[in-house]
């Protein structure tokens, strides 16, 4: 006997389509109802070959590569681009939200970041570019954001705000093409990537700064 043929499911866009592609990141609050600083999870970093952060101090990035390489010393990456703003954005843009740090502060210690990163990766990265930007729109980083299975995931800044503890926003690559909002993050970092500079020459600034990090804080 001839089985019927049964229809179990359909290949139509889904209603529910933009929640599977945009998601936002859960924030925690401390005891006293305030928001803790963002942390990026270790694991994206060693899942992910090829990437890009989009960011101001990087401060806390050195942590989750050293902690992957003291697991496994092998483990490389294709691409790391790391973008930071130049000193003039600092200057006239970024300032007003670290209330508790000069500019001259906050330029030093994008330096040492800068510095302690170059010496971590340049042996474990293939392709490692270090560039700066004049006009910040938001922070944000890229995850093999090329290739299905990629995603994007977006902070902007709140007026007033520290940027560690601005709400954000993930995108995800998980259909045949990327969705339009993707798209829109997907060019902006391209152009970011054309018209950036590169941030090779590291000036040491005369005055002392004070409040700065160390190395070792950062690792």
């Amino acid at each position: 006997q001839q089985a019927v043929q049964q229809h179990v499911g359909n290949h139509r866009t889904p209603a529910t389509k933009w929640y599977m592609k945009i998601k936002p990141t859960e924030m925690q609050s401390s005891s006293n109802n305030q928001i803790k600083p963002k942390v990026l999870p270790q694991e994206l970093i060693r899942r992910h070959r090829r990437i890009a952060f989009l960011g101001i101090m990087h401060d806390n990035l050195s942590r989750g590569f050293v902690n992957i390489l003291k697991d496994d010393p092998s483990h490389r990456w294709e691409q790391v681009y790391i973008l930071f703003p130049s000193d003039e954005c600092l200057k006239n843009h970024l300032a007003k939200n670290y209330r508790d740090q000069s500019v001259e502060n906050l330029i030093y210690n994008k330096q040492e970041c800068r510095k302690t990163l170059e010496k971590l990766l340049s042996q474990v990265v293939q392709d490692l570019r270090f560039l700066q930007y004049d006009q910040l729109m938001h922070c944000g980083s890229y995850w093999d954001w090329k290739d299905p299975g990629g995603f994007i995931h977006i902070s902007p800044l709140t007026w007033g705000a520290n940027p560690k503890t601005c709400p954000a926003m993930n995108y995800y690559w998980n259909s045949r093409v990327p969705s339009p909002e993707y798209r829109v993050y997907n060019d902006g970092l391209e152009y970011l990537l054309e018209t950036a500079t590169p941030f090779d020459e590291i000036v040491s600034l005369e005055d002392g700064a004070s409040d700065t990090i160390r190395e070792d804080q950062m690792q």
